[in-house]
């Protein structure tokens, strides 16, 4: 029993450390472009993407990126997708600022893989979905085949094959009957131009919403911390990595939410800027909001790698215990009252 307790704690402590999974451009048609740190990288296929990287289609471009576990996404026309972030070094859940994106998933033995659409959190096992972003930040999730767990700040909610859920901004997941596409995307705009200081007040309450988040992150690392600190056995350091493991992905969805927010809200002023500058000014302010939420949830990093070093350092002092009980164990053993008796014939 024991022997399996120690599997599994050197399981949760391999899943600390960051896998080299790399992230490729496989195929790419049409008008692309990939940003990093603000600049144009030289598009091509095979090509490694980086946390952070922006991946931006025109009216005639598709992009294709493939994960080292052969999962894929589609970045369809005129759509803007992040790889992860560039705050968490290895981080590659993909992140849809605007337009829409198709994933298709490997079957995942344990966990789920996470896609962030607009703002909403996509937890996804094995699964093909589609998730659109419209102008106004308000998201669109179908999926084709599996389950797909959409969540954010205001409620979740379950999708199965040939569901979908509409996630507006500042509001509930919800349900839904199947909509044409083209015509969801159109009503959005619609709302955005006709009255676009709706859309910067939900875009406000939302921000709000998130920061109150930092709470949650704070509790939750609070918990995983004593629960650290209190492990004596195998089972008491496996329930406490989960728990680290669990404090570090709210921390990660947090700080993924707020770039989000901000690089779509900086889309959105942009369309403002010559046509309302009263507008622009207004989202550009949300904008910067946005921003402060983001940087609130990185300060959360610095606690989460204190956390992870304690973890490690109690997994040693752990497994040395182990060791050193087998070693006595295996000294103190009458090896000779358990050798099988050998009859001769």
């Amino acid at each position: 029993m024991r022997l399996t307790r120690i599997f599994m704690v050197i399981a949760l402590i391999m899943s600390f450390s960051v896998i080299a999974h790399a992230i490729q451009l496989s195929f790419y048609t049409g008008e692309v472009k990939i940003l990093r740190n603000g600049k144009h990288v030289r598009v091509s296929t095979g090509i490694e993407l980086l946390s952070g990287d922006v991946i931006q289609t025109g009216a005639s471009g598709l992009a294709e990126i493939v994960y080292g576990d052969n999962s894929r996404i589609i970045v369809r026309e005129n759509s803007r997708v992040r790889i992860g972030t560039a705050s968490i070094k290895g981080s590659e859940g993909a992140a849809l600022i605007l337009g829409r994106l198709t994933g298709k998933f490997e079957k995942l033995a344990d966990g789920s893989r996470r896609l962030y659409g607009g703002t909403a959190v996509c937890a996804i096992r094995g699964t093909e979905l589609d998730i659109s972003a419209a102008d106004n930040g308000d998201a669109l999730v179908q999926v084709k085949e599996g389950e797909v767990l959409v969540e954010n700040a205001s409620g979740r909610v379950i999708l199965k094959r040939g569901e979908q859920a509409e996630s507006n901004v500042s509001e509930k997941p919800e349900k839904g009957k199947q909509a044409e596409l083209a015509a969801w995307l159109d009503s959005k705009e619609k709302e955005l131009d006709k009255n676009p200081e709706e859309c910067a007040d939900k875009y406000n309450a939302y921000l709000k919403n998130l920061e109150l988040g930092s709470g949650d992150d704070g509790a939750e690392i609070d918990r995983a911390e004593k629960m650290v600190g209190a492990a004596k056995t195998g089972d008491d350091l496996s329930k406490a990595g989960k728990a680290v493991e669990s404090a570090e992905d709210g921390v990660e969805d947090n700080i993924m939410l707020a770039e989000t927010a901000a690089q779509a809200l900086e889309m959105i002023a942009g369309n403002f800027r010559k046509a309302n500058n009263r507008i622009y000014l207004e989202f550009e302010k949300t904008k910067k909001e946005a921003d402060r939420v983001a940087e609130v949830h990185r300060r959360s990093l610095a606690d989460i790698q204190t956390l992870k070093d304690e973890f490690k350092k109690t997994h040693e002092r752990i497994m040395g215990d182990y060791r050193g009980d087998s070693e006595k164990f295996i000294k103190g053993a009458d090896v000779d009252s358990v050798k099988p008796e050998i009859k001769k014939y």
